[in-house]
């Protein structure tokens, strides 16, 4: 078997530098993509939201209500979740 040369050994590394650059270039592009996709479809995204008071406050205008008493009555108030007085507990864990 016969050694490579020193600019054959210098070219397969070149190759080599340009297959990590090429591959760390795609994947960068596919975490960029997956998160684009992963922010226009999960719940809760911000524009969607805007576009929703939006519509509300704008089918409240039209039959004549405030806006301001539009947003202030769509507020909801929770209470507190109060003690149990039995003295009992219970843990369960997930075995059968």
């Amino acid at each position: 078997m016969t050694q490579p040369t020193p600019n054959a050994r210098d070219g397969a590394l070149r190759r080599l530098r340009g297959l990590t650059a090429g591959a760390a270039a795609t994947a960068l592009g596919a975490v960029a993509v997956f998160a684009a996709v992963a922010a226009a479809t999960i719940p809760g995204h911000a524009t969607t939201a805007s576009r929703a008071s939006a519509v509300s406050t704008a089918s409240s205008a039209s039959t004549g209500a405030s806006a301001s008493a539009d947003s202030s009555s769509s507020l909801q108030t929770t209470t507190a979740p109060q003690a149990s007085s039995s003295t009992s507990s219970h843990a369960a864990t997930g075995g059968s």
